[in-house]
């Protein structure tokens, strides 16, 4: 299970718009989770920076195909993920993947 914090950011590429808030990232994961199939995601060249004891930023490299309207998608992505300590355990607080054009 995936657990966002309550004020997370993310880059949406779908929509090419900015996401505010675990509610409206929910809802345009779900989305996109309805109208999306046969998805593989591979995560590749990892690495964890710590912050500060709360904050660590996660980078790695995302490769990932699907199926969106009958039509196969590739993508290839640098992604960076900032987790804070909450009381409860780690949270998302900041979810960025930005597809690259092909070479």
């Amino acid at each position: 299970m995936i657990h966002f914090d309550d004020d997370i950011t993310m880059v949406d590429e779908l929509s090419r718009r900015w996401i505010f808030g675990r509610s409206e990232v929910e809802q345009q994961l779900r989305s996109v989770l309805q109208n999306a199939s046969n998805i593989c995601s591979k995560l590749s060249d990892f690495r964890v920076l710590s912050i500060a004891p709360e904050a660590t930023l996660v980078t790695c490299w995302l490769e990932q195909t699907y199926t969106m309207a009958g039509i196969e998608q590739s993508i290839q992505a640098p992604t960076s993920t900032t987790l804070r300590r909450q009381t409860d355990g780690w949270k998302i607080v900041s979810f960025h993947t930005i597809p690259l054009s092909p070479e």
